[in-house]
């Protein structure tokens, strides 16, 4: 929904670097799917306020960062137990809620 929304709206105009890496990690990992830093820097914002939200994100606890055991250049990033628990919480009530308006 926040893609479609990114897609609909004005360049900028529907951003949150921080919600997008958590969306988009939790995604990932329901789908089995891992990510590098490089995957969660292609959104509306410049790299580097990507690298500052994904650095802060860590620094919090909200996100793991493992190394690639093929490639020691690259880290696979993840979300940690209680961030996967709190936004699928938040996804959850976001559908009931949206589930009033039907």
């Amino acid at each position: 929904m926040r893609a479609e929304a990114a897609q609909a709206f004005p360049d900028g105009l529907i951003c949150d670097p921080g919600l997008d890496v958590l969306l988009d990690l939790f995604i990932a990992g329901e789908e089995g799917n891992r990510r590098v830093v490089s995957d969660l820097l292609r959104t509306e914002v410049p790299a580097t306020t990507g690298l500052r939200w994904l650095k802060r994100l860590e620094d919090e606890g909200f996100v793991e960062r493992q190394p690639d055991p093929h490639d020691r250049r690259r880290y696979f990033i993840t979300l940690s137990e209680e961030s996967r628990s709190k936004v699928r919480n938040l996804i959850e009530r976001s559908r009931l809620q949206l589930a009033e308006f039907d």
